[in-house]
């Protein structure tokens, strides 16, 4: 008998065994260490992104200019998740993204 088993970051990361209401937003869920392979956004053990700490630094610096300095929607508020083999939203999740008028008058 042949048997293929498919493993994908998803099932773990959506995990409430590992992350109590994974479907929120909630970045104070990493304050505490993540036990290892449980959160693998770069990989792990040999094949670890050699510049993660880097990678994880953009994506901060980023994430902090686009909630600072934008305002953004989603093109389609209820736009459905297809799951084929991976999830990934049907249209590609485009946005609309606004420049903040940050003058003071």
């Amino acid at each position: 008998m042949h048997v293929q088993v498919l493993w994908t970051t998803y099932g773990t990361h959506y995990d409430p065994q590992y992350f109590p209401n994974p479907e929120s937003f909630d970045p104070n869920r990493f304050e505490e260490a993540v036990r290892p392979y449980v959160y693998l956004p770069f990989g792990g053990g040999p094949r670890l992104c050699a510049r993660f700490e880097l990678a994880k630094m953009q994506i901060l610096v980023f994430m902090h200019m686009m909630v600072t300095k934008y305002d953004w929607s989603l093109v389609y508020l209820h736009e459905p998740i297809t799951i084929d083999p991976l999830p990934a939203p049907l249209y590609g999740m485009p946005i609309n993204i606004y420049e903040r008028n940050t003058k003071s008058n």
